[in-house]
């Protein structure tokens, strides 16, 4: 740390990514909650678009796709 850094910030998760929950918990992070404004009122906040049917069937999709498309 020649720097002087005495933090590193994993960045946001949603609870929901219980594999990336527990690959973060790994490296001693501290979990804390994060307020979450959304804007316009009543748009979708990140958390409810991530469950979405839609963001779930694009996530399997991703994962059996080729790295070259």
């Amino acid at each position: 740390m020649d720097e002087g850094y005495q933090l590193f910030d994993f960045g946001r998760t949603s609870p929901l990514n219980k594999s990336l929950m527990d690959f973060k918990s790994r490296w001693g992070t501290e979990v804390r909650d994060l307020p979450e404004f959304v804007f316009p009122k009543g748009a979708k906040s990140l958390r409810d678009r991530n469950t979405s049917k839609t963001h779930q069937l694009l996530r399997q999709a991703f994962k059996i796709t080729p790295e070259s498309i």
